[in-house]
């Protein structure tokens, strides 16, 4: 053989570019091309009826379950801030003037709930940032994040390492500031993720006060009937959660909400 032959021959090491090129499209699977192509659709706000809902129904499970509990409204940070306002009144006071007067329960807890649901808001607010105000995979990311954390808090509560108040012979009849901070993260996640939604019939932010409002001035108008679903559905979640009496399980309960919450917005179209 010859050096000429043996040299044409050769093959190279390394393969071309139109070779990797075609290697690389064929690793992509029809099942990634949906996926990108699922979640980067941009959802309307009339086929957003359903998640919107039980983002409702998550806010009233969740204020009913803490308020019963730890005595502090979760979500509504109107309310939390109006506690902690006349706590920290309390110790405004000379401590001659208060001695009549009973220590202020709650304030870590409330301070916790506040500063945790600020924080949630701003981490959301960054992700909205990234993803856009209506892209479907930014929605079910926050839903499968709120559920991930929700859901470990439960675990830290089941196994102990989290413990609230006792009751002989019963339960946690307290949730642990620990749990508090973590479910607050989670609601300022929803709320923020959903404000910047902008849904003029879902007070996604919590403000149901201004949607009763909107329902009893403008029974005619065409958002009444899903304003009225939506304060429907915090009622029924109100009324879910004041019959969740296990601390821990209540936490399970939340966590799966928020599952079904991610394949919603994953569902709707």
């Amino acid at each position: 053989m010859t050096l000429a032959n043996s040299i044409g021959e050769r093959r190279p090491l390394l393969p071309s570019s139109s070779s990797s090129e075609s290697s690389e499209s064929a690793s992509k699977s029809p099942f990634w091309h949906w996926c990108r192509t699922h979640f980067s659709r941009t959802l309307e706000h009339k086929s957003a009826t359903l998640p919107l809902a039980i983002q409702c129904l998550i806010t009233g499970v969740v204020s009913s379950v803490f308020i019963s509990a730890n005595g502090i409204w979760m979500p509504f940070i109107t309310g939390t801030i109006i506690q902690l306002t006349n706590n920290m009144t309390y110790f405004l006071l000379p401590p001659s003037c208060r001695t009549h007067l009973p220590y202020p329960p709650h304030t870590v807890e409330l301070a916790t709930s506040i500063s945790m649901l600020m924080l949630g808001s701003f981490v959301s607010g960054r992700i909205t940032t990234a993803f856009g105000t209506s892209m479907r995979g930014k929605f079910v990311g926050t839903a499968l994040l709120q559920a991930v954390i929700t859901l470990s808090a439960c675990a830290m509560m089941m196994v102990g390492t989290w413990n609230g108040g006792f009751e002989s012979g019963s339960g946690p009849r307290m949730f642990p500031v620990p749990a508090i901070g973590a479910v607050a993260f989670t609601m300022g996640l929803q709320a923020a993720s959903s404000a910047a939604f902008a849904s003029d019939a879902f007070a996604t932010t919590a403000a149901f006060t201004a949607g009763l409002v909107n329902v009893l001035a403008f029974p005619l108008h065409e958002h009444t009937p899903l304003r009225a679903a939506g304060i429907g559905a915090l009622i029924l979640g109100a009324g879910a959660g004041n019959l969740m009496v296990d601390l821990p399980r209540s936490l399970l309960w939340i966590g799966l909400l928020e599952l079904v919450l991610a394949g919603a917005w994953s569902w709707v179209e």
